[in-house]
C-alpha cells in the first residue's frame, strides 16, 4: 500500500510540476501582444569576499512563436578566473511535458572572441532547433569567480515583445562587504524591494510586454534596472579600492597602462622626422593620428586583465595592428615622443550609447578613444578607423559623458556633439522629362556631420552594391538606371559628396492630355510611425539635421503647366519643412525644399504633434502639379 501511494505522489507531483509550464496557464494578458513570456527567472549572487563571489542564475521562459526566439539566451560565459561548477537546461513542449534534458555534456564550450584575434574568454552555449511552438527552456547554471569587477545587473524586460511572470534578484553579502548599487525606474514599477544586513532581494510580477515605439529613448530611460558593484574588487588578480572617478583613473594608470607606452628609438626618430616642419599641436596631432591610420588596422583582442588592459605600444607598432585599447594606447605613446598630452578615455559606444553613470563608479563603457586637450578644445581620436577623419566620431560616440585618464585620476567630460546646423544634406539635380514619361539627368549631395557618417562608406562599393543601394533609396523610381557615379571624400572639411547620372521610366501618370507630375522626384518621406493604442514613452530624437533639396526641372515638348501648388510650409517644436515650385520660364521650374527635424526630449503626450508633422512631410512630400499639352 506504501509502495502504491508512493508512485501515486510522485505521478501527481510529476503532473504538477508539469502543468506549471503549460502555455494554458499562462494569463491571458501577459500572452497580448507577447512573443515570448519569463515564467519565472532569478539571479543570485553571493559575495563571499571582495575576491570572491558565486552567481547562480535559473530561467524558464515560453517562447510563443519564432518572433520569441531570441528571448531565450542559454548561454554563459566565463575566463580563467571563473568556473562553472553546474550548467543544465530542460526543454518543454507547450503542455508542460518534458522533450528533453539537457546536461553539461550537450553545451558547446567555445571561444567567446567573435570577431576577436585572440580572446581569453570563453562560453558554453546550447543549440537547438524547436521541433514546433510555442515551447518552454529552463535554463540554469552556477558560476564561481575570482574576478568581481562586474556583477551581474537586473534587467527583468531585455526585450520587446516579451512578458514577464516573474524575476528575482538577490544580492547575498552576509559579510556586507561594502558595495555600491543604483536603481532606474524601480518607481514605475510594481517592485518589490527588500534590503537587509547588506543583502538586496527585488522581485518583479506580472509585467505585460512592451513594443517598440517610434521615437523613443534608449531602454535605460523607462525599463526597470539594478546595478550593483563592489567598491573593493579583483581583475584578474589586480585589486582596486575606488570611491570616486579620480581613484578609478589613478587604479587604472598604474595597473593598467603603467609600463605599456614604450616604443623603439626608430619610432621615435620616424615621429621626429614625420612633424619636424609643423608648427601648430594640432597639426603635429593630425599627422601622426593619420600615421597610426595607415600602419595599424583594427582586430579585437580580448586577453589580459579582463580584456581591459591594453597591447604594449612596441608590439602594436611591430605587428601593426590591435583593438581599442591597444590602437589608442598606442597612439597616446606616439603623442608622448613629442610630449603632446592626452588622455585615454572610456565610452559606451554606439549610436545609442549613453552617458557614463557619474554617480556609480565601477567598471562602465564597452571602449576606448583618445582625448587630446588643446587650449581651444579637445580632440577625440577614434583611432580604431582606417577611414574617418581627424578629429571626428561620428555618431559611434558623440554627445556622451566619458572618464578620461589624466595623469591626476579619471576626470569625466563630454564628447563632441552635432547639431541640426552640422547635421546637413544638400542635394541638387536637373531632371529633364520627355513625353515618354522617361526622366534623365544628374545630380549631386554633399553631407557633412552625422550625414557625412551615414553616407561616406559608399566610397568602398562595388558598383552591384552601388545598385542596390540606390534603388533601394529611390524605390519609387521605375527602372531606375545609374552611370558615372562619383565620389570625393574631404576628409580636411569632413565633407562627402556622391554626384551621378540617372535614367528612370514612366516617371508620371498621364491622363488624356495632362500629366500628373510630383517634382519632388528624389528625397521624400515615406514612413508614418504606427499608432497602437496610447502612447507610452516620452518622444525622444537625439541628433538633429537639417536637409536641403534644389531640383531642377525641364518639361516635355508641346507641354506647359496648367497648375501647380502654393508654398507648402509647416512648422512646430519637432521641425520645420518648406517647399515651393517656381517657373524659371515656360520650359523649367525650380523645385526647393527645406527640412529641419530637431533634436528633442518632450513628454509622451506632444507625440501628436510629431505625428501630425510626419504625416503633413509625407503627404507635401507626394504633392503633384498639372501639366497639359500646349
Amino acid at each position: 500500500m506504501r509502495i502504491t501511494y508512493f508512485f501515486l505522489l510522485s505521478f501527481i507531483n510529476f503532473f504538477s510540476n508539469a502543468q506549471d509550464y503549460s502555455v494554458n496557464n499562462i494569463d491571458a494578458t501577459l500572452i497580448k501582444n507577447a512573443n515570448a513570456v519569463v515564467r519565472n527567472e532569478t539571479t543570485t549572487i553571493t559575495i563571499n569576499d571582495f575576491d570572491s563571489l558565486e552567481e547562480e542564475f535559473s530561467s524558464t521562459i515560453t517562447v510563443l512563436n519564432r518572433g520569441g526566439w531570441d528571448a531565450i539566451d542559454p548561454v554563459v560565459y566565463y575566463s580563467g578566473d571563473d568556473k562553472v561548477k553546474k550548467i543544465s537546461a530542460i526543454l518543454y513542449d507547450r503542455d508542460g511535458d518534458v522533450i528533453e534534458k539537457y546536461k553539461e555534456k550537450d553545451f558547446l564550450d567555445v571561444t567567446a572572441s567573435g570577431s576577436n584575434l585572440y580572446s581569453d574568454n570563453r562560453k558554453k552555449i546550447l543549440e537547438f532547433i524547436p521541433s514546433s511552438y510555442p515551447f518552454t527552456l529552463t535554463f540554469e547554471y552556477e558560476l564561481k569567480s575570482r574576478t568581481t569587477g562586474f556583477l551581474k545587473q537586473w534587467l527583468p524586460l531585455r526585450k520587446t515583445t516579451v512578458a514577464v511572470e516573474s524575476s528575482n534578484y538577490k544580492i547575498v553579502n552576509e559579510r556586507q562587504i561594502p558595495i555600491i548599487k543604483k536603481a532606474y525606474n524601480l518607481d514605475n514599477f510594481d517592485v518589490t524591494a527588500k534590503s537587509l544586513n547588506g543583502n538586496l532581494d527585488y522581485t518583479i510580477k506580472n509585467v505585460l510586454a512592451f513594443e517598440s515605439e517610434f521615437a523613443s529613448p534608449h531602454y535605460s530611460m523607462y525599463l526597470p534596472i539594478m546595478r550593483v558593484a563592489l567598491k573593493k574588487f579583483q581583475l584578474e588578480g589586480e585589486i582596486a579600492e575606488v570611491s570616486t572617478w579620480k581613484d578609478f583613473g589613478i587604479w587604472q594608470n598604474e595597473n593598467l597602462l603603467k609600463d605599456r607606452d614604450k616604443l623603439s628609438d626608430a619610432t621615435k626618430s620616424k615621429i621626429n622626422e614625420l612633424v619636424k616642419d609643423l608648427d601648430t599641436k594640432k597639426e603635429k596631432v593630425k599627422a601622426i593620428y593619420e600615421y597610426m591610420q595607415n600602419k595599424t588596422r583594427y582586430i579585437s583582442i580580448q586577453v589580459g586583465i579582463g580584456g581591459w588592459q591594453p597591447s604594449a605600444a612596441q608590439e602594436v607598432d611591430e605587428l601593426g595592428y590591435g583593438d581599442c585599447k591597444g590602437l589608442t594606447n598606442y597612439t597616446k605613446a606616439l603623442l608622448d615622443t613629442q610630449n603632446i598630452p592626452s588622455y585615454y578615455t572610456i565610452v559606451d559606444s554606439g549610436s545609442d550609447g549613453r552617458d557614463i553613470e557619474e554617480d556609480f563608479v565601477a567598471m562602465q563603457g564597452n571602449h576606448v578613444i583618445l582625448t587630446v586637450p588643446l587650449e581651444e578644445e579637445n580632440l577625440f581620436l577614434e583611432c580604431t578607423s582606417q577611414d574617418l577623419p581627424f578629429n571626428f566620431i561620428g555618431t559611434h560616440t558623440d554627445d556622451r559623458k566619458v572618464v578620461m585618464l589624466t595623469p591626476d585620476g579619471g576626470v569625466v567630460g563630454k564628447t563632441h556633439s552635432y547639431t541640426k546646423e552640422d547635421n546637413t544634406r544638400n542635394f541638387e539635380a536637373t531632371v529633364v522629362l520627355d513625353e515618354n514619361l522617361i526622366i534623365t539627368g544628374t545630380l549631386k549631395e554633399v553631407s557633412r556631420g552625422i550625414e557625412y557618417d551615414n553616407s561616406y562608406y559608399l566610397k568602398d562599393g562595388d558598383s552591384d552594391e552601388l545598385d542596390a543601394y540606390y534603388k533601394k533609396k529611390w524605390s519609387h523610381l521605375n527602372g531606375l538606371q545609374l552611370s558615372n557615379i562619383k565620389f570625393d571624400n574631404d576628409k580636411v572639411n569632413v565633407v562627402f559628396t556622391q554626384e551621378l547620372s540617372f535614367l528612370a521610366k514612366n516617371y508620371t501618370s498621364k491622363a488624356g492630355d495632362r500629366l500628373l507630375l510630383n517634382p519632388n522626384v528624389f528625397n521624400r518621406f515615406a514612413y508614418i510611425p504606427d499608432v497602437n493604442g496610447e502612447r507610452k514613452q516620452s518622444v525622444y530624437v537625439r541628433r538633429g539635421k537639417t536637409f536641403n533639396d534644389t531640383t531642377t526641372i525641364i518639361l516635355p515638348k508641346g507641354y506647359k503647366v496648367e497648375s501647380m501648388f502654393d508654398t507648402l510650409e509647416v512648422s512646430n517644436k519637432f521641425g520645420s519643412y518648406k517647399a515651393t515650385l517656381v517657373k524659371k520660364n515656360e520650359t523649367t521650374l525650380i523645385y526647393s525644399r527645406n527640412v529641419v527635424l530637431y533634436a528633442v526630449d518632450e513628454p509622451k503626450e506632444s507625440f501628436n504633434e510629431l505625428d501630425t508633422l510626419i504625416r503633413k512631410l509625407v503627404k507635401n512630400d507626394n504633392s503633384k502639379i498639372v501639366l497639359i499639352k500646349k
